[in-house]
């Protein structure tokens, strides 16, 4: 039971009140509401349900949460919560001429070109070396960019298949399970699902559709942009979906996986024995 750690807390942390003031409020004495708070005695349950109504909370609150720890975790969700506000907010870093905008224009990153895409990308000279090209079907209005990706994460795309984005500007423009190149400070540019865990988390679950690639979180302040699937361009037929073999083999890679672990992990706890 929390009661006399609680009764204390919110009377000196939330309300800021002594314990003259307060017993004052309640109708008893300073003594014992001193007691209340030390745990020495217990209020009968009328004056319990006086200082949970006073206090507004419930009295289930006031005896089985603890109050302190629940505030923390309160205080943690916010500071989560401010870091994703405070994010780089994904906005676009560099406008496009309205000549692009109108009549579908995009600038493609080839594969060579990646590794100074996430360094130069808010340049406009940089982004002024970059091919453009005109795509009949793209919306007007809208700002499309094209990455050619690298490597088997995103079947039935392979790799060398050039994908179309669409920028997304903000956060709420970003709907959980979507599929995006994300453009980040770290980790270059991937084509990956994105699951939003912003407010819990401040973070990004990045997920590939070939199983054999493990998914990882990504902190949202390392989001340098986002832009949305919206067609793919690509000289190979896409193939079929992984059968299973392919899933046996992702397991048997897995397994393989976890074993070294285990073993390195034996080999160090063996040689702090040792030690």
């Amino acid at each position: 039971m929390f009661f006399s750690k609680n009764l204390r807390y919110i009377r000196e942390e939330k309300y800021k009140m002594t314990q003259e003031a307060l017993a004052e409020v309640l109708g008893v004495s300073r003594s014992a509401l001193s007691a209340y708070e030390d745990g020495r005695a217990e209020p009968r349950i009328l004056l319990l349900i006086k200082i949970a109504q006073y206090f507004e909370v419930s009295i289930d609150e006031m005896v089985n949460v603890n109050f302190a720890e629940a505030e923390q975790a309160y205080v943690t969700r916010i500071e989560q919560l401010n870091k994703y506000i405070t994010a780089h907010h994904i906005k676009i870093n560099r406008v496009q001429t309205e000549h692009n905008t109108q009549e579908g224009y995009l600038e493609l990153v080839p594969q060579k070109a990646t590794a100074g895409y996430t360094q130069g990308f808010a340049n406009p000279e940089y982004l002024n070396t970059l091919p453009k090209y005109k795509i009949p079907f793209l919306s007007k209005g809208k700002i499309y960019r094209a990455f050619e990706i690298d490597g088997d994460s995103m079947l039935p795309l392979q790799s060398g298949a050039i994908v179309i984005g669409e920028k997304i500007a903000n956060w709420d423009d970003l709907t959980s399970g979507q599929t995006c190149v994300v453009v980040s400070k770290h980790e270059g540019i991937v084509l990956k699902k994105v699951y939003k865990r912003l407010f819990d988390y401040g973070k990004l679950l990045l997920k590939s559709e070939n199983i054999s690639y493990r998914s990882y979180e990504i902190e949202a302040t390392e989001i340098l942009e986002l832009w949305k699937f919206v067609a793919h361009i690509s000289h190979r037929f896409p193939t079929d979906a992984p059968d299973i073999e392919d899933i046996k083999f992702a397991f048997d890679r897995i397994e393989f996986q976890l074993n070294q672990t285990r073993l390195n992990l034996l080999g160090q706890a063996n040689n702090g024995l040792q030690e």
